[in-house]
């Protein structure tokens, strides 16, 4: 992810034009994933034949994946990746997910409500990511600005220093020596 700008755009401006990132990524179209009635998932991008696990490490590197039934090409993307997160090696990742929020899913029945609630989903999350975003420009600016170690001893040496004193390397002789005797 890159850089915006040295200043992270507010939510606000980020929910009137939309999330630039987002944009980006959509240029670049995901990689099929054929899902086989043995239930064997064949990724075309590396003609090979993939697992779960595979899948999840190319979706926690940030790889787009749309998964499709290879017979009838109906899109099981939502749930392989629902699949991966029930692996022993991912369940962990659900732990943060609130049971009220499991049962509201549960309970919806009304489609349209189910279109809603994802709608309202999917903005809650535009909006985590642009804050996301806008901390982690914010830490690479100060990271910038902050000084470096050895700016900072320096500087720490001079304010504990007394005053007057001049530092060591600057006198190469005793107060007095340099006059002329009277």
């Amino acid at each position: 992810m890159s850089l915006l700008s040295a200043f992270a755009p507010t939510l606000s401006s980020a929910h009137a034009t939309g999330p630039a990132p987002q944009a980006e990524e959509a240029a670049v179209p995901p990689i099929l994933i054929k899902r086989y009635r043995n239930r064997r998932l064949y990724d075309t991008g590396r003609s090979a034949y993939i697992t779960l696990d595979d899948l999840a490490g190319d979706l926690a590197s940030g790889r787009r994946v749309k998964v499709v039934d290879a017979t009838s090409g109906e899109d099981l993307t939502r749930r392989t990746m629902v699949q991966v997160l029930l692996t022993d090696a991912h369940a962990f990742k659900l732990d943060f997910l609130p049971e009220d929020f499991l049962q509201t899913v549960i309970e919806i029945e009304d489609r349209s409500l189910m279109r809603l609630f994802g709608h309202y989903l999917g903005l809650t999350l535009s909006s985590f990511s642009v804050a996301q975003r806008a901390m982690k420009d914010n830490l690479d600016l100060m990271r910038r600005m902050a000084p470096g170690p050895s700016e900072l001893l320096g500087g720490l040496g001079r304010l504990l220093r007394p005053r007057g004193d001049a530092p060591a390397a600057a006198t190469s002789a005793p107060p007095g020596d340099d006059e002329a005797p009277e």
